[in-house]
C-alpha cells in the first residue's frame, strides 16, 4: 500500500479518465456493440460487392450504382459510429462514478477529521476544532490552486506552522514551575515577504523570468536572504533569468542632519555593491540563467520623452516584481509593494491585471543604465555628503573592487 496517497482534493474525474482508463473500457464497449457493428460492416460489404458486380453493365455515374456505393459507405460509417458511441457511453459512466466517489470520499474524510479532532481535543474546544478543520481543508484547496505556482505557497504555510505555531504549542506544553521556555514571536513583514517570494522563485523553471523594480530598504539588515538563495539556485539549476532595476527614488535615506545619515548612505552603497558583484557572478550560468541589474534615477527620468514622460510620477513610486512563466507568458504573477517595510503587498495574476506594470517595467528598463563601477561612483557623488566623505567612500569602494578582481585572478 502506498504511504503517500493522493489528497481528496486531487481526486478529480479528469485525472481518473486518461488513456489507461479509456483502453480498459475498449473491451466492454466492443463486447456490447459487436453484433450491431459487425452487421453494419457486413451489409456495407455486400453493397460494395453488388455495386462492383453491376458497375460493368451500366453507364458510368448511373444513379442506381452510385446509390449502392453511398449506402455501403453509410453502413460502414454507422457501424463504426455505433461502436464509438458505446465506448463513449462506458467512459461517461466511469466519469460520473468517479465524480460521485470523490464526493463520498470528501464527506468521509471531513467526517473522519472532525471525529478525530473531537476525540483528541474534547467537546470544549469547538472553535479550535473548527479552525483546524478549516486549515486542513484550505491547505488541500491551496494544493490544487489553478495557477502555475501549484502548491508552492504550501511551503510558506509549513514555515509559519513550524516557526511560530508548533514552537509555541510545544513551549506552552512544557511550561512548568521553575522552567524557562522559548517563546516564538510572529515573523515581521520583511520575513514573511522573504518566504513568500522565495516560495515563488522555487517553482520557476527553465527560461522563466523575474523582472523587478527594487528599493534599497528591502535589502537593509541582510533582508531577503532566503529569497536571494532561492534566486541563486533558480538561476544556476533551472536557468531562470532575473532583471532588476534599483529605483533610486527609493533610497529611503534619513534627513541629512540625522546622525545616522552617513551610516545609511554607506549601507545603501554596500547593497548596490553586493548586487553589482552578484551580477558578475551570475552573468551567464551554464543553464542559461542570468542576473542583470540597472539603476533608474532623476537623470534617467529626465530622458523620457513624449507619452513616456507622463509616467514620471508612477516611475518614482514603482516597486513591484513580475514572475513570468516561459510556457505561458500571459500567466504573470505580480507582487506590488505598497509600504517600504513590505507590510502591505498586493498580489495579482494574469496579463490583464499586470499589463500596466509590465509596460512600466519595460519603459524603465529601456531608460535605465547598467549598475557598474562608474554608476556607483556617480551615486556616491550625488549623496549629500562632504567632499571628504565622498572621496573616502569612493576610495573604499575602489579598494574592495580591486581586492575582488585580484581574488578572481588568483
Amino acid at each position: 500500500m502506498s504511504m503517500n496517497p493522493p489528497s481528496v482534493h486531487s481526486l478529480k474525474y479528469d485525472k481518473w479518465i486518461g488513456y489507461t482508463q479509456a483502453r480498459r473500457e475498449l473491451g466492454p464497449a466492443f463486447k456490447s456493440s459487436w453484433p450491431y457493428t459487425l452487421l453494419g460492416l457486413l451489409i456495407g460489404l455486400l453493397l460494395f460487392l453488388l455495386e462492383h458486380h453491376l458497375k460493368p453493365h451500366y453507364v458510368p455515374d448511373d444513379f442506381g450504382v452510385r446509390l449502392l456505393e453511398h449506402l455501403g459507405v453509410g453502413f460502414w460509417v454507422s457501424s463504426i459510429a455505433v461502436f464509438f458511441y458505446e465506448w463513449g457511453a462506458h467512459i461517461k459512466k466511469t466519469m460520473e462514478l468517479s465524480e460521485e466517489l470523490v464526493k463520498v470520499l470528501t464527506v468521509k474524510a471531513q467526517d473522519a477529521l472532525e471525529e478525530s479532532l473531537l476525540i483528541m481535543l474534547g467537546k470544549d474546544s469547538q472553535i479550535l476544532r473548527e479552525k483546524l478543520a478549516q486549515l486542513v481543508n484550505d491547505i488541500g484547496m491551496l494544493q490544487q490552486q489553478p495557477t502555475w505556482v501549484g502548491n508552492g505557497y504550501v511551503g510558506v504555510v509549513e514555515w509559519l506552522l513550524d516557526e511560530v505555531v508548533l514552537q509555541n504549542v510545544q513551549a506552552f506544553g512544557k511550561l512548568k514551575e521553575g522552567a524557562l521556555e522559548t517563546f516564538a514571536v510572529p515573523p515581521n513583514a520583511a520575513e514573511m515577504a522573504d518566504q513568500i517570494l522565495a516560495a515563488q522563485m522555487r517553482v520557476m523553471k527553465s527560461k522563466d523570468s523575474y523582472d523587478v523594480i527594487s528599493d534599497i530598504t528591502s535589502w537593509r539588515n541582510d533582508g531577503l536572504e532566503v529569497f536571494k538563495e532561492a534566486s541563486s539556485a533558480a538561476m544556476v539549476k533551472e536557468g531562470v533569468r532575473v532583471r532588476r532595476i534599483f529605483n533610486l527614488f527609493h533610497l529611503d535615506l534619513p534627513e541629512v542632519d540625522n546622525p545616522l545619515y552617513e551610516e545609511s548612505c554607506k549601507e545603501a552603497i554596500s547593497i548596490l555593491e553586493d548586487h553589482f558583484e552578484y551580477a558578475g557572478i551570475y552573468k551567464n550560468t551554464n543553464t542559461g540563467g542570468k542576473y542583470e541589474v540597472r539603476i533608474f534615477g532623476l537623470d534617467e527620468s529626465n530622458k523620457l520623452k513624449g507619452r513616456e514622460s507622463r509616467l514620471k510620477e508612477k516611475l518614482k513610486r514603482a516597486h513591484f516584481g513580475l514572475f513570468r512563466q516561459n510556457k505561458a507568458p500571459k500567466s504573470i504573477i505580480c507582487f506590488q509593494v505598497e509600504e517600504s517595510d513590505l507590510s502591505d503587498m498586493l498580489l495579482s495574476l494574469g496579463a490583464r491585471a499586470t499589463k500596466s506594470n509590465v509596460r512600466l517595467f519595460d519603459t524603465m528598463w529601456k531608460a535605465a543604465r547598467s549598475l557598474a563601477e562608474d554608476s556607483i561612483k556617480d551615486i556616491i557623488n550625488n549623496l549629500d555628503l562632504s567632499d571628504e566623505q565622498k572621496n573616502r567612500f569612493i576610495k573604499e569602494f575602489e579598494t574592495r573592487q580591486l581586492a575582488i578582481r585580484n581574488k578572481s585572478l588568483a
